[in-house]
């Protein structure tokens, strides 16, 4: 097993990149971060919630791995913020 702790981390991309670095070599690959509160919770109007990114990549025996990346919420934080940039 290994891990790695960041602190005062920010948007990391697709973590699922990681974990496929880990498939393919035969390794499980499991990754999550913290989000700001960015989301409002159901029927709610103020943010309180993060996005918090999850995956859980692992080797099978398809020509390609599983894998499980996503947020905890119905959009991610990057595609809102992609959206407002483009107007």
């Amino acid at each position: 097993m290994a891990m790695t702790v960041v602190k005062n981390s920010s948007h990391n991309g697709m973590v699922g990149y990681y974990g496929l670095m880990a498939a393919n070599n035969g390794l499980i690959g499991m990754m999550g971060s913290n989000a700001r509160a960015s989301i409002p919770p159901t029927f709610g109007a103020e943010a309180m919630l993060g996005t918090n990114p999850l995956t859980v990549v692992m080797p099978s025996d398809e020509p390609f791995p599983f894998m499980l990346d996503c947020a905890t919420s119905v959009l991610q934080r990057g595609k809102i913020e992609m959206w407002a940039k483009l107007n």
